[in-house]
């Protein structure tokens, strides 16, 4: 049964992305792999694996410069001791989590990252309890193909394509800059937004 609070609302359920979004993953990487090159005396290495890609494609290529060192395991290991230890998340979102729960809405995680590392991340950030789903890469991996995976997950909620919100780094960036009780109507108005301009498809996560 739907929250009676949501009743009013158009957004229902709302998506959220993982990396860079419920967590900076961005800068556990760039501190993580800032020590770890100094270590193996690679900076030079570091500097073109961490200024020509995107922050999204950041934590790949450093995987891959740490590769092709000569003696890599090691290296890998401390780099990710050192990422997952570096794991902060953002002050403001528990607040606006807590603000879309108390309004109705259901709340998953919806990203294609391994699930092994995902609940971890959400149980220490503290952010865990505040979903009433998390979909990972895996949950997708025994159904493809799937052609919108976005509308899959709504469904499994309960909920039509058109009663979701999908919130990636760059929408998740612009929430904070409000007060958490503006999450909603910024939400709605966002969808408005993409439906009018025919480019809400660009919201949604493929596998």
């Amino acid at each position: 049964m739907r929250d009676s609070k949501s009743q009013n609302s158009m957004i229902k359920a709302v998506l959220f992305d993982m990396d860079n979004t419920l967590h900076h993953l961005d800068a556990a990487v760039l501190a993580a792999a800032d020590a770890v090159f100094c270590y193996c005396k690679e900076e030079f290495a570091a500097s073109l694996s961490l200024l020509s890609c995107t922050a999204s494609e950041r934590e790949d290529a450093v995987i891959d410069c740490l590769r092709g060192l000569q003696n890599p395991v090691p290296c890998l290991w401390l780099y990710q001791k050192l990422e997952e230890a570096c794991t902060d998340g953002f002050p403001e979102t528990g607040a606006i989590l807590r603000e879309l729960k108390n309004r109705g809405c259901k709340l998953a995680v919806f990203t294609k990252a391994d699930g092994a590392e995902v609940i971890p991340r959400l149980q220490m950030l503290g952010l865990l309890s505040y979903f009433d789903a998390v979909y990972t890469g895996e949950y997708f991996a025994y159904r493809k193909p799937v052609h919108n995976p976005y509308a899959e997950v709504l469904l499994s909620l309960g909920f039509y394509a058109d009663e979701g919100a999908f919130v990636d780094a760059e929408l998740m960036e612009r929430l904070r800059e409000h007060p958490p009780e503006h999450a909603l109507p910024f939400l709605e108005e966002h969808v408005k937004t993409l439906r009018r301009t025919n480019i809400r498809l660009r919201r949604i996560w493929k596998y």
